[in-house]
Parts: structure tokens; sequence; C-alpha cells
């Protein structure tokens, strides 16, 4: 006998039931992306966080117009009491009751579909340059992109971490840190040392075992690493100074470092700063010269019950810059040069003030004039006036913020 099945059915796109096994599901955070994985083909457009899950306990005569919307929070327990169904001690058996019990609608929203659609067209022209909305933007596609170089903004970041700072890097989501990371990245490397980058954003982190493989898997194979990472002990073998793999001082980068903020993650979150602390306090017996977790204002609050497990002070905390004005204005300059459009400087100064430099909500407002008011312009002379722009802050870019769950959140 296999794992539960719980039946689901997507209703946009349209589709016949299907079922998806329940084994590594806990909540509704799980469930989208386990129906995101059983369904890639017919969801390949969606991100598990883009769907709504609506479910209802009619197991005969579904009706999709009975379901209740899901809470991305909710565990299955609680929607099992929600639906005054019995929830069973046992994992296995509370996921058995919930497969026999209720029956799951999915939703993929047209929208998101349809941006990512445009988003891809424009990848695929040529050295076209392209506003990049709410993902990192590595070197590699550094010079197809609208982006602002942060060597200035990095510059007190790097003398810290030449110093062997341990430092967490915070600020608000989808305003440039990583970006701003791999930029000092290669400002580091070029000064004679070996960066690693690793990101938590899909880890699992419930418990240590998973948070290290996780972690491992994360480097990936062109680390190199000498062995695998299992845990603490591992880890510090990983970067002995003994191992013929390295030959020079390694920085590590931690992205989505808050991912152990979470409520389930307390026993990952404290191996996690108890190893990095331990590699902290004996220098000597690995080639870690520096370690920096990048996240939201969440990883200010890690451990904060256990300060002694701490391995970063307050002293060396650094918040994300925001873009500063004038990048901002050589941003919509270089575009108006690239597409051969006038833009109003009132324009500009209205984004600086809407977004107050924020990396992200910038280059959504320079998409959003990309796809639908530069269409709009007249072809002999491309011009975007305040007053245009006035009227779609008013009735139309709110929409075009909800696209991005990540910025309708904020």
């Amino acid at each position: 006998m296999g794992p539960p099945k719980a039946w689901f059915k997507l209703v946009d796109p349209e589709s016949a039931w299907s079922q998806v096994p329940l084994t590594e599901v806990e909540n509704v955070d799980d469930l989208k992306k386990a129906i995101k994985k059983e369904r890639e083909n017919a969801l390949k457009d969606h991100d598990a966080a883009d769907l709504t899950l609506k479910a209802t306990n009619k197991v005969e005569d579904v009706d999709v117009n009975q379901a209740r919307e899901l809470d991305a929070r909710q565990d299955l327990a609680s929607i099992l009491k929600d639906f005054k169904a019995a929830v069973p001690d046992d994992v296995t058996l509370m996921q058995k009751s919930f497969a026999e019990n209720i029956r799951l609608f999915v939703f993929a929203p047209v929208e998101v579909a349809k941006r990512k659609a445009e988003e891809l067209v424009l990848a695929s022209v040529k050295r076209a340059k392209k506003w990049h909305v709410n993902s990192t933007i590595y070197p590699e596609i550094r010079p197809f992109c609208y982006y602002a170089e942060q060597k200035m903004q990095n510059q007190e970041l790097i003398e810290h971490i030449l110093e062997g700072q341990y430092i967490r890097l915070y600020g608000p989501r989808a305003s440039g840190k990583s970006s701003r990371v791999w930029e000092a990245m290669e400002q580091l490397e070029s000064q004679g040392y070996q960066c690693l980058y690793t990101t938590l954003e899909d880890a699992n982190v419930r418990n240590e075992e998973s948070y290290w493989k996780s972690l491992n898997d994360g480097f990936g194979d062109e680390a190199c690493l000498p062995v695998t990472i299992t845990d603490p002990q591992s880890f510090r073998k990983a970067f002995s100074p003994a191992s013929k793999r390295w030959n020079l001082p390694v920085i590590i980068f931690i992205d989505e470092f808050d991912k152990l903020h979470d409520k389930d993650s307390a026993d990952a979150c404290s191996s996690a700063l108890s190893s990095i602390r331990a590699v902290r306090n004996d220098r000597g017996k690995t080639v870690i010269h520096s370690i920096i977790s990048i996240g939201t204002f969440a990883i200010l609050e890690l451990d904060q019950t256990k300060q002694s497990l701490s391995p970063f002070n307050i002293t060396e905390n650094f918040k994300g810059t925001s873009l500063t004005a004038k990048q901002v204005e050589d941003l919509f300059k270089e575009y108006s040069k690239t597409e051969n459009i006038t833009i109003d400087p009132m324009v500009i100064e209205d984004i600086c003030a809407l977004t107050n430099g924020h990396a992200g909500l910038v280059s959504l407002c320079g998409r959003a004039i990309h796809r639908f008011l530069y269409p709009e312009t007249d072809p002999k002379m491309r011009v975007l006036s305040f007053d245009t722009w006035q009227k779609f802050t008013v009735t139309k870019l709110q929409d075009v913020i909800t696209e991005y769950p990540t910025f309708s959140k904020m």
C-alpha cells in the first residue's frame, strides 16, 4: 500500500482529477509544491507560490463553488479541524484522513502565466536589455539587464569581510541584496579569495539533518567539496586546511538565511548558528575566512533566546542599501537611449518617490513602462509625459504590482 494521496483538480487551466502524494506534506505551502511537481507541464509557467488552493469535504458530487480558500499558513491538522474531520496524532494516519476527507481545487492565475511568457520572449531577444524584476541578477546576465553598479555601496561591506567579520546583510525582499552580493563576490575574488554562494530558498530546514543536506546540495557540484556535508563535523571537515581542494581563503555567502526563522526550524537554526560560531572561534582549523548571511529583517531575530550561540555581532549588521536618485535617473536614461524614447524627468522623480529606491520596485516600474506605455507612444517620436504616467499609476500600476506576490505583500 502506497503513501496517502489527496485528490485535486486544476480549475484554471482545466484538468481531470489527479492525486498528489502527501508523504512530505505538512502544510498548504507543501501542498502547492507537491501539486506543482505532480503537474509540472500544466503549471510550467507558475511558481508554487502563485497557486491558490480551495478545499471541500464533499467527496461525492464535488462542487468548486462550495470549496473554501486555504490559507498558506495552515497545516493539514487545522484544515481537517475546519472541516470537522478526524485528526489523528500519528502523521501518516492524519495524512490518510486528509486524503479520505478532503478534495482540492487548484487555481493558477492567468496574468502570472502571461507575464512570465512575456519575460521569456523578452529574454530570447539576443542581447536585448530588460528590466529584471524580483530575482537575482547574476554576473552572466548583468550585461542584458538594466542594472545599477554597486561597487561604491559595497566598499564598506567588503572592508569588513576582509577583516574576517561574520556579517548579516539584511533588507526587504527583492531589494537587490543577492545581486549586490554577486558583485561583491567578484570584487573579493579579484583580491585573492574564493567565494562560495548557496541559498536556502527551496531548502528543507525542518530538522538538522535536512538543513545540512540542503546546504550541501546548495553549494552544487561546481564547489567540488572534498566531502559531503551531512552535519556540523562534516561541514568543518569539508573546509579543512588539510584538504588539497583549497588553496585560497574561503568566503561563504548563505542567501535566504531568514528561512531558519520559520516556526518549525528551531533545531536547524540552532545547529546552523552553533556550527558557524564554532568555525569562527577556531579560525585556524578551517579555510573559512568569513561567512555572510543574507535575508530579510528576520535574520536579526534568529536565536534571540540563545545569544551564546549567535556567531554574529550587532556591530556586524549591514542593511541593504536602496538605489540613489542618481542611480535611478541613470537607469532610465539608459533605457531611454536603448529604446529611443524621451521620458519626462518628473516621471523619474516620481518613480524615486514611489519606490524609495527599492531596486525591485524601480525595475517593476521600468518594466511596466515598457509593457504598457511604450507601445502606446508615437513610433515617430516616442515621448512619455508625466500626465500619462500619473494616469497609469492611478489606473493600472497597482494591478501590475499584484502580479508579483512578493510586492503585493509589501
